[in-house]
Parts: structure tokens; sequence; C-alpha cells
């Protein structure tokens, strides 16, 4: 009898220890949809068509959770894991998107872990597409924010990253991320950058600048650095938003401009933007193209949409596609167009 007190108790204690966890969250985006792309005039059979994982948001599954710590002092954990939701699978990184834990209060937040670039935050923030689809800035392939030849990997996201996010002060923010070698810089991935943010209606801003240290070179010098600029403004239903982001190595540079809107329209959105794409040096030089795209997103509910979008990229001695396939066989001056239609679902 005095045994199993013992054993009710222990678990009892544990128990209490478990429900200091404040909350712990399941949540997470399936989206998918159907796509036509064609490229040029003889890219494997003109015309490719396929199913499209994240058309607008991208398929994940997310655990996260606060713990109130008292005085103010909270404790958090976020791991989320991209999901190849056409085909039933994880990416290899399990917990590629997002893997960190954070203390947080009236100082800021403090996190450590894997998670997106100062530089990357921009990007998603400002584009009237954000980071998904053929709408994207970031959806022609070999244009915008590329990696210029080098094996640099944080572009989107750092490993083994030490950040602090400042208190919004203001509508002022401050986002600071450092990441060790760790023995080797050969993965590209040793970064050091910091983004400006203000935001009060109507208007929001936000600068970032960040540099990879990359070896062996494989392209330019040993140093990826990229720089963004964004800014928007919002008057009634509509908000216009407006982006520069260059890349540089060496003597190689990228450079994209956008100009782009947010509509609402009753229970939906349109979404328009233009991308000019310049590059500028060796084996790149005057390797240009225009990204045109218009979008629709038609809310079902709070967390159900039906979307499509419509985009065609002109080249001008460049070979740059949109959809994510291969430039392969396409020529200097051709056109890469197509649509995507799709089902996007929060939980």
């Amino acid at each position: 009898m005095k045994k199993s007190l013992i054993a009710l108790a222990v678990l009892g204690a544990f128990s209490g220890v478990a429900m200091a966890q404040s909350s712990v969250k399941l949540d997470g985006t399936v989206d998918l949809g159907l796509q036509s792309v064609k490229n040029g005039s003889a890219v494997n059979g003109d015309r490719q068509n396929s199913m499209i994982n994240s058309g607008i948001n991208s398929s994940q599954f997310r655990v996260s959770g606060v713990e109130d710590l008292g005085g103010g002092l909270k404790a958090g954990f976020n791991l989320n894991s991209g999901v190849n939701a056409d085909v039933g699978s994880a990416n290899a990184g399990f917990w590629n998107r997002r893997s960190t834990v954070s203390l947080m209060g009236g100082f800021g937040e403090l996190r450590l872990g894997r998670d997106y670039t100062p530089t990357f935050w921009n990007q998603t923030l400002f584009d009237p597409f954000g980071t998904n689809g053929i709408g994207t800035h970031l959806g022609a392939v070999g244009a915008a924010n590329s990696f210029l030849g080098t094996n640099a990997t944080t572009a989107v996201r750092a490993n083994n990253a030490v950040q602090y996010w400042t208190p919004a002060l203001g509508g002022l923010e401050v986002h600071l991320m450092v990441t060790p070698n760790e023995g080797t810089v050969a993965t590209g991935n040793k970064y050091l950058g910091g983004r400006l943010g203000y935001s009060v209606a109507p208007i929001s801003l936000g600068v970032s600048t960040g540099q990879t240290t990359i070896l062996p070179v494989s392209a330019g010098d040993d140093k990826l650095k990229l720089t963004n600029l964004a800014g928007s403004y919002k008057f009634g239903p509509a908000k216009v938003n407006l982006m520069w982001a260059e890349s540089k190595t060496g003597n190689l540079k990228q450079v994209s401009t956008q100009i782009g809107t947010n509509i609402a329209i009753g229970q939906g959105e349109l979404r328009g933007s233009v991308n000019k794409y310049d590059s500028k040096g060796t084996g790149i030089d005057n390797a240009d193209a225009t990204h045109v795209s218009v979008g629709y997103i038609y809310n079902l509910s709070t967390r159900t949409a039906l979307y499509g979008t419509y985009s065609t990229l002109k080249n001008k001695t460049a070979q740059f596609t949109i959809g994510g396939f291969s430039a392969t066989g396409m020529k200097n001056d051709e056109t890469s167009s197509g649509a995507e239609v799709g089902l996007r679902h929060f939980f």
C-alpha cells in the first residue's frame, strides 16, 4: 500500500511539472494545387504540368509552446517541419523549417537554433505573393537573390543561429543574427546579419543586410553579401509595396526591384507585382528579365482558401524560368509563363 502511495505521489509530482507548461500547440498548413508552365520553345516537351506543393503558403507541421516563468519572463520552443503534401513525405531535415528555443521578456527575445535570416524577412513580409508560388520574386529560378554560384546556404535560413529581437519600441524593431562556423565554413553557413523594421499604420518599412562566409571559394570571393530594403503604404482596402534587393560576391552582382499591391475585395484578395532582374559580372553580364504576376485568393473561411495565379517572365539575354523548373534548353530572350490554381487549409 505504501509503495502504491509513493508511486502515485511521484506521478503526481511529474504531472505538476508537465502542467507548468502553460501552452503547447499543434498546428500547420496543407497547400496543394495544379500548375502548368511553358518554358521557351523546347524544354522537356515545351510544357510542364504538375501538382504543386505550397502554392501560397508553405505546407508544414508545427509544434510550439510557451512557459510562463513569472516576473514577466517566458520560455518558448518552436519545431516546424516542411511537408511534401503532394507525395506524403517530410523533408530530408525533419525540423528543417525551424527548430528554436527562446527566452522572452521585457528585454525582447533571445532565440537559439535554425531559423529565417534577417535578410529573408523583408522579402517574405513585403512581397505581395510572399515567398511561395510562381508569383513571388523568388519564384524566378536563377534570378532574385540567387547564390551567384557559391555554396552559401543562408539566403533563407541559417543553422546554429544565435538571434536577438528587441521589443517593439514605438513601431521600431531590431533583429540581429550570428552563426558560429563550428570549426568549418565549408558549408557556407557562417552568417552575420541584421534587420531594422518600422511599422505604424499605414506605413511599414524595413532594411536588412547580411554576409555569409563561404569556403572553398566556388565563385566570386569568399563572401556572399545580401542587402534589401522595402516599404509599404496602406490606404483603404489597398496596400502598395516597393522592394529592392541585391546579391553580391566578387565582381558578380544581381539586383531585383519590385512594385506590387494587395487589394482586399469582399472575401478575397487581389495580388499583383512587376519584378525587374538585372545582372552584372563575368558570365552573367546583362542577364536581365522582367517578371509580371497577378493572382487572386478567395477565402471560403478564416482557414480555407481557393487561389489562382498567372505569371510571365520575359528574358533579355538570360535563361530564367518560373515554377522551380530547370532552364535547360532555354534560349536568350525567350519567355517562361504559366498558371496555377490550388486549395489551402490551415489547421
